[in-house]
This record gives structure tokens, C-alpha cells and sequence, in this order.
């Protein structure tokens, strides 16, 4: 399989961008079908036509979202496809014997995508041009050296390609501002993350110059990872004063030295051979011999056969099928070199070819005078010493490195690399591969134990179990120990404390007191097993135990003589509120018999009026009738002006509503800003403690070790206090506390292994508890949330039983405005002018009166009858009016 993006763009680019840059399908292309010029579908590698097409449309997406313009993208894709074209140009041997573009290649369709007339293009592919002493010398290519210059430009392309967009995604996604060029200029520049993902290791059935280069790279970094984690756990034993032995691991410095040194070295001797014209596999193979005899290389082996190889992994059925209708034998000379992870056969067959850069002069120029101005401009472009196209600060841009070998900018490459390493603070990610088949579900365990063997997984677990894998700092082992070897007031904050040896003495006491054989005291650090952790949790779990049953027991006693207390003053209250009542009561009933001899007192009084109201009436003469008269009509413009005022009084009383409303409108907008603010603030106060209990089990240690050693005294006279007068045994209470039995023989492995499974054990329960309590904290701010909102909703309830009620109010003021409006009636001239109510009266005299008066009325309309009717019936008809 080829590039990724070759697939991405043919099978899911959408059929006008494949129709415009002539792009059909896998089969019909040289560098996708493994150089067979007849491969069915069957055999050439495909995907999923839905997936390629998502892949195609997220790498545009991305494009895009870096920052790529829609030129830059366009002009992405007419590179690989020139690549991909002109990988299908093929040679035949002319006349001359020298090579020539078939007829039927894609020349034109080349030359269209390139800018370019088809005689520039057949030139550029069939022979290469030199000046000497100003006389242009024409070298045709054979069949052979042409198909080598085609391979050639089209790498020079993709190559360009490439670092033109890593060197484009780094401009576009490069801080820029005041602020990143200042703290550019401060000591120790910007902080850098970088990741390295390379090949692993390789050993295949036939391993060519890409296997070696590759294999070089991981004995670079394995040698890098010995040293950074071997020599300094060394380093760091020696700084602090251990007496241990040397840590012993394979040291692959000589091999490095093998590949890389100068002037002896393999790549150094393979670069030396490129440059002869005639060299072959043969002769280097003699320079790689010499090499050996005359240093001393004890990991180059010269292989006579093949059949002396031992692959470790085997090509799938469908390449071993290709490989043969490839036809290539693999003739050698072959070599093997003992590789960290074992023994690798090497073909130096193609070596030298792989190695050289055959791209011809005239080709670059050509393609620097094209019409397609993106291509020409990579071209254009000078290549630093490790083939990349980014331009270091100070490096010289007169020097073009495009000529250098593979091995060279390999070389080069790799050299940087570590130099950036060396620098930075790494961290190790090792990949295992579960099985070499890619199924899931699989899991070979020979092939998962021979990976961590040769990446060091094994040796690093080796040296850290014989090693001390836990390394605390005095002060923070102290701070979290202390409560298993000092109590009462020997328990501080070690922090607080200068004295270096005693600092020291504190830590042996610790260690002596819990059993912690093996354990080393360095100048800065304590050094522990990885089972002496164990140790320390079951033993701090104990004393956890043991303070938890002493709070237990205070709480119970504090809180039976807080209920004692809390019973008497409810007694207190219940007699307070009896006797209350009782004098309520007799108030009632004193109250009760005045107002009986108040209604009584009213009724007499009633009954006089009633009488006196009678006596009046009945002597009421045509004089009282007319003032009557005056009486009602003053009484009618009264009643318009108490109409008026009672307008009035309901627009007042209308515009108050209003200013209440709106002041309850801005006191309750301000209670829901004080609410929002205090709920904030309390769900910020629950965050708080839910991150303090998420601390883990070293802040619990802490806290409790400090109950334990400030509660002791006290604890001891709350159990005085319970018990009366009689005295605590103080040493029997701590002869019981020291005497937990700490010291332990030799652990075995079965008993370490027990120990880190319950540790592991442990920290599972630890994690189940996080969640519980995380758990609790949301439950408990989604109760608080409820009570808010039912506290919201009786708020409303509230306001709105106070508007109904002042509804009700403003109604009943109505209804007796109305009322002493209806009251004013003129039809029978039944005017009262008492100042009090009158009286009930009887049905006799009532009647009696009433027809007295309508007498007295129809004496007195004949009377003013006689003068003239006329104006009797008018005021009669105002008056039902």
C-alpha cells in the first residue's frame, strides 16, 4: 500500500475533481499496483468507498480549518495527481539504444497538468545535460537510468510537497503577538511540546535500505532511553548515598558506532561507494567486510545464504503472490547485524540505487521553468542538510543540500532529532502489538513477551522492583507518617523544622516503628519497596479505624447530654405556654361578660329612639314635607359630590397599586439577584469541598492523623467526665495505642504479591467512594434547587393572596359607596336626620306612619292641585326621575 492521500483522492474525491485532473481508479495507476502492469481489482488494495470519501472530505475540512486557501488545496491535488501520472510513464529501447516514451503513456495529459510542451517533457525523462568549459554535453538515459530519473522526480515532488506543508502549517499556527515575541526573548525561549511516532522495529522476510535506516532510528532512541532512564536512576542512587549495587543494562553505544561513526562507519562507507559510478552490491558488500576486519565489529555477521535468515514476521499471502509475478530475485550479497531486539538479515542488492540521488539537472531546471507556478516555486526552494525545506535561523540559503545521499539527510535528520531530545524532558509511549494477524480479540503472548523484552519494558520493570520505585521527600513522608510513631505534642508541621539530622532520626524512627525492611534514608528522599506502600495503608488504615470508634463514642456522648438539655427546656416552654393560655382565657371571659352589658345598653337605647322616632313622625306637618323636599335635593347633590370623591378615592387608589407593584417588581428583581448570588456562591462552597474530598486518601491520613493527636487529652476527659469522679489510667490508654504490633519479618514474594493486590484492591474502593461522593454533592445541589423554586413559588402564592385580598378590599368599598347611593331614594321621602340609626320598629306602626304621611302627601297635592297641576306633575315625575 501506497500513501494514504493517493486513496483518499480516487476513491473519494468527487467525480469533477477526478475528471479534471484524469484520475480513474487504483488499477490504472504504476505506483499504486506495485509496479504490475496487469492487476485486477481483485488484487489491487482498496477501502470502503463511503469511508474513503469521509477521509477525503475531513483532510480537506482540515486543510481548510489550518488556515489552506482554496488555491493552495487546488493546487495539493494537481501535485499528486502529476505524481501519480507520471509514475505511468513508461520507456522502451529505441534504435539508439537508449531509452524513449512509449507511445502510449500519458505524456500529453504530463505536459497539460505541468504547463509544459511535450518535447520538454520527453527531454527532461530521456537525457540529462552538462556544461564543461562552456560546452553543453547531452547524456542519453538508458531504459533503466530513465525509469530511475522518472521514481526520482516524482519523490523530489511528493517530498517537496510534504515539507512545504509541514512548513506551512507551522507559519499559519504559530503564535503571533507582542506578547509571544517578549516572552521569545526571555531566558529559556518558549516551552515546546513535541511527539516522535515512528516505525518500530522491523524484520521482514526480505529487508531492504528502508528496514536499516528504520532500525537505525530505534537503536538511536533505545540508546537514548537506556541513558535517560538507566544512568540516571544510577546517577540519582549516587547523589543521595545509597549503598546499592551498580544497575546493570545492554548498552548498544558500540553498535550505534558500528552504523554511524566516521570515517568506518556503514552509512559512512555506503555514501563513499554511492559516489563511484560503477560501484555494485558486491563491492559494497567487500568495503562492509574490510570494515569489520579492520575495527572489530562484533554485531556485522556476513550471511552467505538465505537461508540462514530468521524472520521474526512474514509477509501477507497477497504480497507473497505479488512478489512473485514481480519476478525480482534476491540475489544479495546479504548481512546480518544484532540488533537490540535480535538478529536482522539484511539484501544489499538495491542499497546503492536507493541510496543515490538520481534526479537530473535538467529535469529540476525544466521544472523550475513550468507554467505551473506552485510546482516550479517548490522547486525553487532551497533543502537544508536533513532534506526538509524550513530554514533555521542563520543558516546559510546559498547551499542547496538537494544533492546529498538518503543515508546523508538521514544521518543529518537523526542528529537533530536527538539534539532536540537532549534538550527537552521525554516521555516513553510504548506500542505493543497484540498479534500480527490485526484481528481483534487475540492476544499471542510470545509475541507480546519478545516486544517488551526488546523495547526495555522488562528491564525497566526489573530495575525498578530490585530498585526503590517510591521516593518521598523527608518533610512530605514525615507530614503523612507521623501519627505511627509520635503523639500528643510530638506531633508539627515538619515543614517548620531546619535541623537536618533530626529530620533524619524522624524518618528511621518511623520506618523502625512500622517494619519497613529495606527502606533507605537518602539525603533528600526516603526511598521505599513498592510492598512498603502497602504496609504504610494497612497500617494507617488501623489507626483510622481506632480514631473513627473514639469520635464514634464522643459524638454519642456530646449529643445524649445535649438531648438531656434540650428535654428540660422543652419542659420549661410546655408550663410557660399553660399558663399563658390560662390567663388568655380568663382575659376572654371578662371581656365576654362587658360586651354582653354593652348589647344591652344599646338595645334600651334603641327601643327610646324608636319611640321618639314614632312620636315625630306622626306629627310631621306640609312644612317638614317641603323642607324635606330641600333636604332630599341637598342630599342629591351631595351624593353626585360623594360620587366624585369616590372617583377620585378609586383613581388614588389605582395609582398606589401601581407603585406598590412596581416597588414589589424592583424588591423582587432584587431578591432574585441576592438569590443568583448566594446560589453561586454555595455551589461554588459544594465544588470547593467536593474537590477537597476528591484529594484521595493522603488528605484523610492528614486530617485524622491530626484528630488523633489533638483529641487524645481531650478524649480523655470527656471518658472522665462520663465516668464520675473516678481517674484515667493515662498509661494503660497508651500502652494500648503502642502497643500495635509494627514489626515484620522478611516478606516472600507470595506475601508481596498478596500486598499489591490488595492495594489494588484498595485503590479500587477509593475510586468507588470518589463517585459516590460526587454523587452526594449533585443530589444534594439538585435538593437545594428544589427548595429554592418551591421557596420561589410560595413567594408568588403569597403575592398573589395579597392582590386578591386588596381586590376584595377596593370591592367592598364600592359596594358601600353604592349601597349609600341606592339608599338615597326620593320616592317616599323617607329622609332621616338622627344622627344614629333608628330603631327597629313594628309593622303596625309603621304602616300607621306610612299612611299618615301619603295622607298628609295627597291633602297637601290638592292643596297645590287647586293653584295648578302643571307643576305638581312635574315635580312628581323629577321626583320618581
Amino acid at each position: 500500500r501506497n500513501f494514504h492521500v493517493f486513496y483518499y483522492l480516487l476513491g473519494g474525491a468527487p467525480q469533477e475533481v477526478k475528471d479534471r485532473f484524469g484520475l480513474t481508479d487504483t488499477t490504472e495507476f504504476h505506483y499504486l499496483r506495485g509496479g504490475h502492469k496487469q492487476m485486477t481489482r481483485a488484487d489491487a488494495i482498496e477501502g470502503d468507498v463511503d469511508e474513503l470519501r469521509d477521509c477525503y472530505h475531513t483532510l480537506t475540512e482540515v486543510l481548510k480549518d489550518v488556515g489552506f486557501s482554496a488555491e493552495e488545496i487546488e493546487s495539493l491535488h494537481a501535485v499528486i495527481a502529476c505524481v501519480l501520472h507520471i509514475g505511468n510513464l513508461e520507456f522502451h529501447e529505441a534504435v539508439t539504444s537508449f531509452a524513449d516514451i512509449n507511445l502510449d503513456s500519458p505524456i500529453k495529459t504530463v505536459a497539460h497538468l505541468l504547463g509544459l510542451d511535450t518535447e520538454h517533457i520527453e527531454s527532461m525523462f530521456t537525457y540529462t545535460v552538462t556544461y564543461t568549459r562552456g560546452e553543453e554535453l547531452r547524456k542519453n538515459f538508458t531504459v533503466e537510468k530513465a525509469e530511475d530519473n522518472r521514481d526520482a522526480l516524482a519523490k523530489a515532488m511528493y517530498g517537496r510537497l510534504f515539507g512545504w506543508i509541514v512548513k506551512k502549517i507551522n507559519a499559519l499556527l504559530r503564535p503571533k503577538g507582542s506578547s509571544y515575541r517578549r516572552n521569545k526573548e526571555v531566558d529559556g525561549g518558549i516551552t515546546e511540546v513535541g511527539i516522535l511516532d515512528i516505525f518500530g522495529f522491523e524484520n521482514f522476510e526480505s529487508n531492504s535500505f528502508e528496514q536499516f535506516c528504520i532500525n537505525i532510528a530505534n537503536e538511536q532512541l533505545q540508546f537514548y532511553f537506556n541513558q535517560h532512564i538507566f544512568a540516571w536512576e544510577q546517577s540519582l542512587y549516587e547523589k543521595e548515598g545509597l549503598s546499592i549495587a551498580t544497575i546493570n543494562y545492554s548498552d548498544n553505544s558500540d553498535l550505534l558506532e558500528m552504523i554511524l561513526g566516521k570515517p568506518l562507519g556503514l552509512l559512512s562507507l555506503l555514501d563513499e561507494e554511492s559516489r563511484f559510478p560503477r560501484a555494485n552490491s558486491s563491492s559494497l558488500m567487500q568495503k562492509f567486510v574490510k570494515g569489520k576486519m579492520s575495527c572489530g565489529w562484533k554485531h556485522f555477521e556476513r550471511e552467505d545464504t538465505l537461508s540462514q535468515r530468521r524472520p521474526t514476521l512474514r509477509a501477507a499471502s497477497k504480497r507473497e503472490t505479488l512478489n512473485k509475478v514481480k519476478g525480482k530475485s534476491e540475489s544479495g550479497p546479504f548481512f546480518s547485524i544484532q540488533h537490540y531486539a535480535g538478529a536482522v538479515v539484511y539484501n544489499t542488492q538495491y542499497f546503492l540505487e536507493k541510496n543515490r540521488d538520481t534526479l537530473s539537472k535538467l529535469a529540476i531546471s525544466t521544472i523550475r521553468q513550468c507554467e505551473f507556478a506552485f510546482l516550479a516555486k517548490l522547486f525553487y526552494e532551497k533543502v537544508s542538510k536533513t532534506g526538509s525545506l524550513r530554514r533555521r535561523p542563520g543558516q546559510r540559503t546559498t547551499v542547496d543540500h538537494a544533492k546529498l545521499s538518503v543515508s546523508a539527510k538521514f544521518k543529518n535528520s537523526l542528529q537533530d532529532l536527538m539534539h532536540k531530545m537532549l534538550k527537552a524532558t521525554p516521555h516513553f509511549v510504548r506500542c505493543i502489538k497484540p498479534n500480527d494477524c490485526r484481528n481483534a480479540n487475540s492476544f499471542n503472548a510470545k509475541r507480546v513477551k519478545k516486544q517488551l523484552q526488546y523495547t526495555g519494558v522488562l528491564e525497566t520493570s526489573r530495575i525498578r522492583r530490585d530498585g526503590f520505585s517510591i521516593r518521598i521527600p523527608h518533610v512530605t513522608f514525615l507530614n503523612k507518617y507521623q501519627t505511627l510513631a509520635f503523639t500528643g505534642e510530638q506531633l508539627r508541621d515538619w515543614e517548620d523544622v531546619d535541623d537536618e539530622k533530626e529530620i533524619r532520626l524522624a524518618c528511621q524512627r518511623i520506618i523502625k516503628r512500622c517494619g519497613l525492611t529495606g527502606a533507605q534514608i537518602g539525603f533528600t528522599l526516603v526511598f521505599l519497596k513498592y510492598y512498603h506502600a502497602e504496609k504504610l495503608m494497612r497500617i494507617m488504615e488501623k489507626q483510622n479505624d481506632m480514631a473513627t470508634v473514639l469520635t464514634s463514642n464522643v459524638r454519642r456522648f456530646l449529643a445524649m447530654r445535649l438531648l438531656v438539655r434540650m428535654k428540660k427546656e422543652k419542659e420549661k416552654r410546655d408550663e410557660e405556654d399553660r399558663k399563658r393560655r390560662e390567663r388568655e382565657e380568663l382575659e376572654r371571659q371578662h371581656q365576654e361578660k362587658i360586651r354582653r352589658e354593652k348589647e344591652l345598653a344599646e338595645k334600651a337605647q334603641r327601643e327610646a329612639e324608636e319611640l321618639e322616632r314614632r312620636n315625630r313622625e306622626a306629627t310631621l306637618k306640609r312644612k317638614e314635607i317641603a323642607q324635606a323636599r330641600k333636604k332630599a335635593e341637598a342630599a342629591r347633590i351631595a351624593a353626585e359630590k360623594a360620587e366624585a370623591e369616590a372617583q377620585r378615592e378609586r383613581e388614588e387608589q389605582q395609582r398606589k397599586h401601581d407603585e406598590e407593584e412596581r416597588r414589589a417588581a424592583e424588591e423582587e428583581q432584587k431578591a432574585k439577584q441576592l438569590e443568583e448570588q448566594q446560589r453561586q456562591e454555595r455551589n461554588k462552597r459544594l465544588k470547593e469541598e467536593y474537590n477537597k474530598a476528591r484529594k484521595g486518601r493522603t488528605d484523610t491520613i492528614k486530617s485524622l492523623s491530626s484528630i488523633v493527636g489533638t483529641l487524645t487529652p481531650k478524649a480523655a476527659k470527656i471518658f472522665q467526665s462520663m465516668v464520675g469522679d473516678e481517674e484515667v489510667d493515662f498509661d494503660e490508654a497508651e500502652g494500648l495505642y503502642n502497643g500495635l504490633d509494627l514489626e515484620d519479618d522478611e516478606l516472600s514474594f507470595e506475601e508481596r504479591e498478596l500486598l499489591r493486590m490488595a492495594a489494588q484492591q484498595r485503590q479500587h474502593e477509593e475510586m468507588m467512594r470518589q463517585r459516590e461522593l460526587k454523587r452526594e454533592n449533585e443530589q444534594r445541589v439538585r435538593i437545594e434547587k428544589e427548595q429554592q423554586m418551591r421557596e420561589l413559588e410560595e413567594i408568588q402564592r403569597r403575592e398573589e393572596e395579597l392582590e386578591q385580598q386588596r381586590k376584595k378590599e377596593l370591592d367592598k368599598d364600592l359596594e358601600g359607596v353604592n349601597q349609600r347611593m341606592n339608599a338615597m331614594s326620593f320616592g317616599g321621602f323617607a329622609f332621616n336626620t338622627s344622627k344614629k340609626p333608628p330603631p327597629p320598629q313594628t309593622s303596625q306602626s309603621t304602616s300607621a306612619t306610612t299612611n299618615d304621611i301619603q295622607d298628609d302627601a295627597s291633602s297637601d297635592e290638592k292643596e297645590d292641585g287647586e293653584g295648578g297641576h302643571g307643576t305638581v306633575s312635574k315635580k312628581h315625575k323629577k321626583h320618581k326621575k
